[in-house]
């Protein structure tokens, strides 16, 4: 089930592009194909999940029934299965970045100490974070958690580093939300008013952090910071097609540069 549902997700992913590069195919095959591939994994989340789906799909579909005319009730549906196509495609896309986004050579190199190893997490974490989301916090965890149990001082500074992207990344769920969503939403206004607010709130959290004066002891990540060449080309990319082709969804563009740049370069290497 599992398998099937990849290569669904990823059908979705295609179809997703399609939908937003040209006007030929209609974004209900690329909803439809979703929810396929969420039923083949709805037994796998929780019971308390389950209930809370059931509900909202309940409240839903009652909405569509008692707000809509006896001819609109399909219109309506069909608007309903496709609408997050492309923000569940760029979330989809986005996931491909890890298998090319972790720096060679980090497993041998030792943890950095002290107040260098703490900086060196707290920003890193924070600049792949905003591009490869969840999948940094995994990565990073699983490194300083190989020799002993991460500690809570680390968990702090993961967890403040990472969510303060949400402010500014448009590979992040909350920024496709908005941009899907918000009228008149613009990607390069809410970078440009988002991005300060995160440096205020590292320095907030830089702040809080070593006011627990354990720092000292601190075992951080060994980012290589040579790989910020990947969020650098991935930002150049998007917004520079973006300024060529205005029409084009900011989304379908993250979708469409998360999974051929990580083909290619997986290509190259191997």
């Amino acid at each position: 089930m599992i398998t099937y549902a990849g290569w669904l997700i990823f059908l979705m992913i295609l179809l997703s592009i399609t939908t937003g590069l040209t006007s030929t195919l209609p974004a209900f095959y690329a909803g439809i194909v979703a929810w396929l591939a969420a039923a083949l994994v709805f037994h796998r989340v929780s019971r308390a999940q389950k209930i809370q789906i059931v509900i909202m799909i309940t409240i839903g579909l009652c909405g569509i029934l008692l707000a809509s005319p006896d001819d609109g009730i399909i219109a309506l549906l069909k608007k309903a299965i496709s609408t997050n196509h492309a923000l569940l495609a760029m979330l989809a896309a986005v996931s491909f970045l890890r298998l090319m986004a972790q720096p060679h050579g980090e497993q041998e190199e030792p943890l950095p100490s002290g107040t260098h190893g703490f900086f060196r997490t707290l920003f890193g974490v924070h600049i792949f974070g905003a591009i490869i989301n969840l999948s940094a916090i995994l990565i990073v965890g699983d490194r300083l958690s190989s020799r002993k149990p991460l500690t809570l001082f680390q968990g702090l500074t993961l967890s403040r580093g990472f969510s303060l992207a949400a402010l500014w990344s448009p590979f992040f769920a909350a920024m496709g939300i908005a941009l899907t969503h918000a009228p008149g939403a613009n990607l390069i206004e809410m970078v440009t008013h988002g991005l300060p607010i995160a440096c205020i709130g590292l320095l907030v959290a830089t702040i809080g952090l070593k006011s627990a004066k354990k720092e000292a002891s601190y075992e951080g990540y060994p980012w290589q910071f040579t790989s910020l060449w990947l969020p650098a080309l991935l930002a150049a990319a998007i917004i520079l097609t973006h300024r060529l082709y205005p029409a084009i969804s900011i989304l379908t563009l993250i979708a469409l540069f998360s999974l051929g740049i990580t083909f290619l370069t997986l290509s190259l290497r191997y």
